[in-house]
């Protein structure tokens, strides 16, 4: 489960950034949760009281008598000692890597938001985290069935079968050939099949 959070005062923003990581975790088949806030004050207060965040996307300037997002990704840092979360900044203007810097954000998106730019540092937390070593995918009938790579203990081909043997113990069975299977992977946008163990049963 990743726990995210938006922090903007730009509500249509907000929610524009919201519905595009639900339709990226459910690309990659990440379970998630998101909560999107107005304020810094906001965010840091929800933190205080116990809230834990994996992924913050910070924008940097709120409206006035309010902290901006330097401050709250200090306070988040120093005051909260939170040092794991992985903080995104957002921000119409670019002129603040050096306010930054102490921060150890994981990157910076300018706004307008860019779906893919978005998908990347979605991609990229998930990598760095180890939450996420890719998708396997594949069919049953009409239906296009994906797992994580890391649940796969290994895959099996037995005649015109392949048995995907999975960690908790269940066996998915479908029609198809390892080497169509891995090519298939290394094609498509989900990977790598290269890191699961294979086994071959030549039929009696």
């Amino acid at each position: 489960m990743v726990y995210v959070a938006i922090c903007d005062d730009e509500t249509k923003i907000g929610a524009e950034l919201e519905c595009t990581l639900i339709d990226i975790f459910r690309k990659l088949n990440i379970k998630h949760e998101i909560d999107v806030f107005f304020s810094g004050h906001e965010l840091c207060k929800k933190m205080e009281d116990g809230a834990h965040y994996d992924l913050i996307f910070l924008d940097i300037k709120f409206a006035k008598n309010e902290i901006d997002g330097v401050e709250a990704g200090r306070l988040i840092r120093d005051v909260h000692q939170n040092h794991l979360a992985a903080i995104v900044y957002i921000s119409w203007e670019t002129k603040y890597a050096l306010e930054l810097f102490d921060i150890q954000p994981l990157n910076f998106l300018v706004k307008p938001l860019n779906n893919e730019k978005i998908e990347d540092v979605v991609r990229r937390y998930l990598k760095v985290s180890g939450l996420w070593s890719g998708v396997f995918a594949y069919k049953i009938g009409h239906d296009t069935i994906k797992v994580q790579v890391r649940d796969i203990v290994y895959l099996e081909s037995c005649d015109r079968k392949l048995v995907l043997h999975l960690a908790d113990g269940k066996k998915e069975e479908f029609y198809g050939s390892i080497k169509t299977a891995y090519e298939e992977q290394q094609s498509g946008s989900t990977s790598c099949l290269s890191t699961v163990p294979m086994r071959l049963i030549m039929p009696m």
